[in-house]
Parts: structure tokens; sequence; C-alpha cells
């Protein structure tokens, strides 16, 4: 608790009492906001536009989520469509592996630098595969949404699921998005969240749970 010159006190999220800080997490709930949405939307975006998915409609919330979308995929012939277990994830490869994998990093002295005159002895360089790939590191946007969406289609390229279509493996991929999407608004709405940033924040209260502001005449008693 802090003490001011006149009446003013304030109080942290863990000196309220449970009344208090409901009335503060009330409070909170009705005016924050889920300050995620952009980069799941980036996320959707860059997934459609590679995998050549158009979203007709799509929402989520800390309940639930609904989709609805259409495969506009031009390399997908009469007998392409049909493609699944392993003759999918060949076809996965061929198509759309160079987009969501990278050569495996690892280091190596190159032949220059195992001169002891050389300045460069000592470090290492930098290297990519061209034989191994990796494709966990949010190769979409960089946001941890990417390994959400892409996990089924690693899945089927490392072989650990088989899809019966494309299409039934992208249903997947955003069943698997908006089901995480849902949990992560659900915990950015959960009390226990909450907390974590009023404390993370200092945020101050009145007694009965209401933001705390100072009037600038008044100054904190040292």
């Amino acid at each position: 608790m802090k003490s001011y010159r006149g009446t003013f006190k304030s109080y942290s999220i863990d000196e309220l009492s449970e009344e208090a800080k409901e009335h503060a997490y009330n409070k909170w709930r009705n005016d924050d906001y889920y300050i995620w949405g952009d980069e799941v939307k980036a996320t959707l975006n860059e997934f459609c536009r590679i995998f050549d998915i158009k979203m007709i409609d799509w929402s989520y919330d800390s309940c639930n989520y609904n989709y609805r979308f259409r495969v506009e995929n031009d390399t997908l012939d009469n007998n392409e469509s049909n493609l699944h277990g392993i003759r999918l994830a060949t076809y996965i490869w061929n198509n759309y592996a160079k987009y969501i994998a990278k050569g495996k990093y690892y280091s190596l002295w190159s032949k220059t630098e195992k001169s002891e005159r050389n300045p460069n002895m000592g470090k290492l360089k930098n290297r990519h595969s061209k034989v191994m790939s990796e494709m966990d590191n949010c190769p979409l946007t960089g946001v941890c949404y990417d390994c959400d969406i892409l996990e089924p289609i690693i899945d089927c390229l490392t072989y650990k699921r088989m899809f019966d279509s494309y299409e039934d493996l992208i249903e997947q991929c955003l069943k698997d998005f908006f089901s995480a999407c849902r949990e992560e608004c659900e915990w950015c709405e959960s009390m226990e969240y909450f907390i974590d940033e009023a404390q993370a924040n200092n945020y101050e209260y009145d007694v009965d749970g209401r933001a705390f502001y100072l009037p600038r005449e008044f100054q904190e008693v040292v």
C-alpha cells in the first residue's frame, strides 16, 4: 500500500479484497481487447496465399470458433484432387515444401579460416544445410501461430499422419489453428492472466478495485 498527503491511498492487485479484485477484473475484461489479432490475421493470410485457399468467413472468441473455406488450387486436376496418404505427402513436398522449409542451421570452419594468420581464426561460419531441412521455425510470419497452422502439414511431410485428401489436410490445419486461437483468447480473458498483467505493470487501485489516479497536486508520502 502507498499513502499520499490528503486522503488518498492506492493498492496493488495483491492487496485488494477478493470482492475488489473481482470488480477490477470485470472492469478490465470489459475494457480490454485481444492484442494478438493482427498477428493471427497475418498468419492466416500468408497460409491461404501459399496453399491457394479462399476464406469465405471466419471468427473466433474465447468460447468457440467458426470458419468456411474453399480450395482454389490450380495445380490440382481431377486425379490429383483425390491424392491421399504418401502420394499426398509427395505432392506437398513437390509443390509447397519450399515455402515452409529451409536448410537446417549449423556452423563449421571454412577452409580459409584454418590458417593461424587469419584474423577470423576461432570464429565459426554460419551455414544452412542444402540437404537437411527444418520446418518448425515459424516460416510464414515469424510468430507462433505459424506453427499452429502448419503442424498438420509438417506431420504429413514427415509421415506422422496420413490424410485422405488435400482438402482434408487443409481442414485439419484450420481446425488446429482456430482451436489454438480460441484457447489463447480464453487464457487472455482469464483472472490469472489479468493478475499477471496487473502485477507486471504495477497497476494501482483504490480500496474498491477502481483504477487509481492521483491528482497532480498530491505527492506520495515517503
